[in-house]
């Protein structure tokens, strides 16, 4: 979460934190936390990109998108090899650099599959694939080299979580498992609170959050049906 110029973690039982100190450029304009080995600010106003490991602790100096050659991004995502996957909005295009930041994949258009005004607004690496959250589309499903693999016809979405089983999204105090193998969904009714603004799914807990804070609830379900 970001309150009051810092950025803090809470790892579980959510009864300690790791803080660091946001710099005075205003909050970051993309932030990605799905390697928990290394979390990515992003200022897009200004270019910065501060890079943290699980403590958030800096990996690197922060810097800027123009000292590595890059321009007109918006999304930042890390991989597990280290590396850094770029999305340039004005071209519609990813690229990748390594952990020395050497280019290894340039500019692989996504006109195939969405043009402008369509945009994605979310990001997760999962197994060596990437998925890019299009609100007017779904999710684009590619390669570890960003070549297309398939697509989940999933439009509306803010941001999803995904694992070996489904694909998760809260919408309307539900938490919806979409079972990308037998194309089915499950529905889990969350206890009602006021102001909940997303919901998260994991193994055995719920977080949800809300406008003053989140709960977390244990649990025993299973995401998907198995008849």
């Amino acid at each position: 979460m970001i309150n009051e110029g810092e950025f803090i973690k809470y790892p579980p039982p959510y009864d300690s934190a790791y803080h660091y100190d946001l710099p005075l450029d205003g909050p970051p304009g993309f932030i990605d936390t799905n390697n928990p080995y290394e979390t990515i600010l992003f200022f897009q106003n200004t270019g910065k990109v501060i890079l943290l490991d699980s403590s958030l602790n800096e990996l690197i100096r922060p810097f800027y998108l123009e000292e590595i050659g890059m321009y007109d991004v918006s999304m930042i995502f890390a991989t597990r090899d280290k590396g850094l996957w770029f999305y340039n909005f004005i071209n519609n295009s990813i690229s990748k650099m390594d952990k020395n930041f050497s280019l290894i994949n340039r500019s692989l258009s996504l006109n195939t599959y969405f043009q402008y005004p369509n945009r994605p607004n979310y990001i997760a690496e999962f197994e060596g694939k990437i998925y890019l959250n299009i609100p007017s589309n779904g999710i684009l499903v590619l390669g570890a080299n960003g070549e297309y693999q398939t697509a989940f016809h999933l439009p509306g979405l803010i941001d999803f979580q995904i694992d070996r089983k489904a694909v998760y999204f809260y919408r309307d105090n539900i938490i919806y498992c979409y079972n990308y193998k037998t194309l089915k969904f499950k529905k889990i009714y969350i206890p009602y609170e006021s102001g909940i603004l997303n919901a998260w799914f994991f193994e055995d807990q719920i977080l949800v959050l809300k406008n003053d804070g989140f709960t977390v609830y244990n649990h025993n379900i299973s995401p998907i049906d198995y008849n």
